[in-house]
């Protein structure tokens, strides 16, 4: 998958590309092949023939209204919603999710806010289905050992908080998954923790430092195949 044209079609005025080691990909859902790559220099392309095709076009997710409130510092997940309408990109260093509707290259609808993932490790994110004609939420963890929910994440001009919090992990929540009948779910966590180096290890007492969580968790969340509000807002249990 070439990202950048070949200098025959530069020299004739061709070709649309994009620099940077690419750091995410994903294929759209809806089988029409088109196929999403990020890169750490904060540049999305869409490609066509599941990316062995031509560019469809590229776009910089550096300069928009949201970069300012959440930040960023480089795409490490592309995610597709059921429908293949909507991207959602993550990044390093970044407190939210941008949301972008492909119908129109480039076209930020607006963004997630609240992740709290400002960290250079990967945070994974992930899509849930939750109704008929498409209709989903995303999943995210962070630094906190929180997971949260943003249903409806399409809808989000201007920027949008998450509906649902629960702490899940003592260290960071590092990538949620749920199975495809969308009652269980896992959720991983674990970070590496440094010792300040102007303490020796006399200076800590033992009951102040940090006891890591590296774990891997399975939830039950029944609550996931409810149509009802009520019971969709229970807590998961371990």
């Amino acid at each position: 998958m070439p990202t950048i044209p070949s200098k025959r079609k530069q020299i004739v005025g061709g070709g649309v590309g994009m620099k940077g080691i690419v750091s995410a990909l994903a294929l759209n859902p809806s089988g029409d092949g088109i196929l999403a790559a990020g890169t750490f220099t904060r540049h999305i392309g869409l490609y066509s023939s599941n990316g062995s095709g031509e560019s469809l076009g590229t776009f910089s997710v550096a300069k928009t209204n949201a970069n300012r409130e959440i930040g960023g510092r480089g795409v490490t997940q592309l995610v597709w919603s059921p429908c293949g309408r909507y991207l959602y990109v993550a990044e390093r260093k970044s407190d939210g999710i941008l949301v972008y509707d492909v119908r129109v290259t480039g076209q930020l609808l607006g963004h997630l806010r609240g992740r709290k993932a400002l960290t250079n490790q990967r945070m994974k994110i992930d899509v849930v289905a939750s109704g008929p004609d498409g209709a989903h939420e995303i999943w995210a963890g962070g630094t906190d050992g929180f997971m949260r929910v943003w249903r409806s994440p399409e809808h989000c001009a201007g920027g949008k908080d998450p509906d649902w919090e629960y702490k899940v992990h003592d260290d960071a929540v590092t990538s949620t998954i749920f199975h495809p009948m969308g009652s269980v779910a896992a959720t991983c966590s674990g970070q590496r923790h440094f010792v300040s180096d102007d303490s020796s290890d006399e200076d800590i007492p033992a009951k102040n430092t940090k006891q890591a969580d590296n774990s891997l968790k399975v939830w039950s969340m029944p609550f996931l195949m409810s149509e009802t509000e009520e019971i969709r807002d229970s807590e998961p249990t371990a």
